[in-house]
């Protein structure tokens, strides 16, 4: 009743159960004047989140894929010739996984936007599309590969990041996601990978970093360029860039460009 009766609560379901009350409502939340911005790179295994006041957030995500993966095993194993049952049993399995996952992605959001909140920053994130293009037959991939990352949930990462921010009043900006990971986030120059380690090493500037983190830079380097005026979740400014997939989209060859999403 004290949250009901809040200023700018407005009602909008109520769903009785056998011993449970659920009430949806919504809220005015008016926007945060945001003293800065936090650049959100979004990956396979984990969130590697960066600030404009120099802090680096790390978030581990390799249970989801421990999870979807074991998944993946169980459904390929099984043996009925029902196929009603063999979809039922699968359906069973796939609420299993989209509950465990649901949860660890909720926690990993919530310490990145609470971080934001604190400290007034607003959000960037990089703009996908055609990501699943990258993940498919005739890629030159094993099989195991493409279930690995066509099961990569970066929408409901997304979808989760957007939707809080906008609860605690935070502006969210997407931006290109070009070159993000491949370019030096100190002087702007390609980047050696090394592949002993994640680490890629700037020839030009002597700069070495954890990939992840210089693609959360330069996430947060082309946020800053964009200032905070509009909806939290308006789409990218400023002229959009077509991201055209090599093998796939060769009507457009001459204008392939790099994809910067790497898991």
């Amino acid at each position: 009743m004290e949250v009901l009766l809040e200023p700018g609560i407005r009602l909008r379901s109520v769903t009785l159960a056998v011993d449970t009350v659920a009430i949806a409502y919504s809220k005015q939340t008016p926007m945060v004047q945001c003293n800065g911005m936090m650049g959100i790179d979004r990956n396979l295994n984990n969130i590697t989140a960066a600030d404009s006041l120099g802090n680096i957030l790390f978030q581990d995500l390799s249970r989801i894929t421990m999870v979807k993966s074991a998944s993946r095993q169980t459904i390929a194993r099984f043996k009925r010739d029902d196929s009603r049952i063999r979809r039922r049993i699968a359906g069973k399995y796939g609420r299993i996984e989209k509950n465990r996952t649901q949860w660890i992605f909720h926690n990993a959001t919530k310490k990145l936007v609470s971080h934001a909140t604190r400290n007034h920053l607003g959000i960037v994130l990089e703009k996908i599309t055609g990501i699943r293009r990258l993940y498919h037959r005739g890629n030159g991939q094993s099989r195991y590969y493409h279930a690995r990352l066509n099961s990569w949930s970066y929408y409901e990462l997304e979808r989760q990041v957007v939707y809080k921010a906008s609860w605690n009043g935070l502006r969210v900006i997407h931006v290109n996601p070009k070159g993000t990971s491949g370019k030096c986030s100190v002087c702007g120059d390609q980047m050696v990978f090394s592949k002993e380690s994640r680490t890629l090493h700037c020839s030009t500037c002597g700069y070495a970093v954890d990939r992840d983190v210089n693609a959360a830079c330069n996430i947060l380097s082309a946020g800053l360029r964009f200032s905070l005026k509009g909806l939290s979740d308006e789409a990218m400014k400023g002229n959009p860039m077509t991201t055209v997939i090599s093998r796939v989209d060769d009507s457009q060859s001459s204008l392939v460009t790099e994809d910067s999403t790497e898991p």
